[in-house]
């Protein structure tokens, strides 16, 4: 499987393996029932001797790997941190968690509900659809979904910031610029007896949110990721590019940024580039990637806690121990 796997994620992506191989339960399960192989190989040749060690040591790492990774699994975080020049981030986005929210004021208090939403990484086929839940009297059906979309405006609305609304496109992902357009979905929201239908485009500043007056209530209705808190700010003071020689195309990415913890008094400048990550408290942030927004610059930063880390690396250092000691 995990041969069919790398050819999957060779084909197709890493997002495509994990979402069909690695982030399912049942693939938990047989690295579950590889550690109990593992163990039974051990238990088979009790009472150990001395010939014995370099075996143990060796089946005890792949008994921390394992381990290791189904802590991951099932407490592992990965999301991304994009932060303007001159901006400060204290937020990180949940690039496997999507969801639809329902925002509204009344008065002074301010409303959301969330809608999480799971689509995969690939178009859905024709027909599919997808009932996300009702909540106070508004319900979420996703009627169409595209991985990778490209806008086809149409004039005639003027709920968007330049007076136009659009329907979307799939495209490949060989045929996406350097803006990285997102996924884009087909909504359908049923409130009051009236059903409404829109495309959105997650996390897009133009076309990933709508707004709807229902009742008195003004909704406005965003595709967006799930978001978390760091649990620290991050501002970004300045970001460069080093240029491979003769100036055709990017040698290296680097952020400088300020970190600053007020909880525990922290606030210092650090450098975060391609090779030098950023770990502070639990999570640790790489230069991901960038975007130019006019005269600005944007990184985008990967940011990770992975609580198994610890035990894969070791369980690797006690197989290559193990397999020398059995060599000797």
């Amino acid at each position: 499987i995990l041969g069919a796997a790398t050819f999957l994620e060779a084909a197709r992506g890493r997002e495509v393996a994990l979402w069909y191989v690695y982030n399912h339960l049942w693939f938990i399960l047989l690295l579950a029932l590889f550690a109990l192989n593992v163990a039974a190989a051990m238990a088979v040749r009790f009472p150990w001797k001395l010939r014995h060690a370099g075996f143990l040591l060796a089946h005890l790492g792949l008994l921390a790997i394992l381990a290791g990774s189904i802590q991951t699994f099932f407490r592992g975080i990965e999301g991304q941190v994009s932060i303007v020049e001159g901006a400060t981030a204290e937020t990180m986005f949940m690039t496997s968690q999507s969801q639809v929210r329902v925002s509204w004021t009344e008065g002074e208090e301010e409303f959301d509900l969330d809608f999480p939403f799971q689509p995969g990484p690939v178009d859905w086929r024709r027909g599919k659809t997808r009932y996300l839940g009702e909540s106070d009297g508004i319900e979420i059906t996703v009627l169409k979904f595209y991985r990778y979309a490209q806008a086809r405006t149409t004039s005639g609305d003027d709920s968007r910031p330049d007076g136009q609304d659009a329907a979307f496109r799939s495209i490949t992902p060989a045929d996406r610029d350097s803006t990285s357009l997102d996924a884009a979905i087909l909504v359908e929201v049923s409130t009051s007896g009236k059903k409404h239908e829109f495309w959105l485009r997650r996390n897009d500043q133009q076309y990933g949110y709508k707004m709807l007056t229902v009742d008195d209530r003004r909704l406005l209705i965003s595709f967006v990721y799930a978001i978390r808190p760091l649990g620290f700010e991050l501002e970004l003071i300045d970001f460069t590019r080093g240029k491979n020689p003769g100036g055709m195309g990017n040698a290296s990415f680097a952020s400088e940024v300020r970190l600053i913890d007020k909880a525990e008094g922290i606030d210092r400048k650090t450098k975060i580039s391609m090779n030098s990550p950023l770990t502070y408290g639990k999570f640790t942030l790489y230069q991901s990637s960038y975007r130019e927004l006019g005269d600005r610059e944007m990184t985008v930063l990967s940011a990770a806690h992975d609580p198994g880390r610890f035990l894969k690396y070791l369980g690797s250092i006690m197989i290559c121990l193990g397999a020398a000691v059995m060599l000797c």
